[in-house]
């Protein structure tokens, strides 16, 4: 169900970055952001499911590494959210992208895994980079 899948998704990922963040003594709680991504993954190709041209150009995606050694998707795009409400709107734009495959016993199979991404993002004061905490 769609309640399910927020808690799973969305509610329980945010409350627990949140909660983590929120230990670190130094940051204020008035400058937050969250942001999401949502990527599809069919025979080993990445796809963006947020893209606006998606479904005229599925454009293939790759994964890169940044300068301290973690594994991103190059050019995946990233939604600002201002509430698990929206968040969920985005999942279901993302899956309303999903390629569906039909087979003899699921008409309605994706055949292809996907990673929706919550980014929460804690700062001292706006223009200030290195102030930036990220979860």
């Amino acid at each position: 169900s769609d309640e399910k899948l927020v808690k799973k998704t969305i509610k329980t990922p945010y409350d627990k970055a949140f909660e983590k963040l929120s230990g670190i003594k130094r940051m204020r709680v008035d400058h937050t952001d969250l942001w999401v991504s949502y990527a599809e993954i069919r025979d080993e190709i990445y796809y963006d499911l947020l893209a606006l041209d998606y479904v005229t150009g599925r454009k293939p995606l790759r994964i890169d590494i940044d300068d301290e050694d973690n594994a991103f998707i190059d050019g995946l795009s990233y939604v600002a959210v201002s509430s698990v409400a929206e968040a969920l709107g985005v999942l279901h734009f993302g899956r309303t992208n999903l390629e569906v495959l039909c087979g003899d016993k699921n008409f309605s199979s994706s055949r292809s895994h996907c990673i929706f991404s919550i980014v929460l993002i804690r700062y001292d004061e706006p223009g200030e980079p290195e102030s930036v905490q990220m979860s």
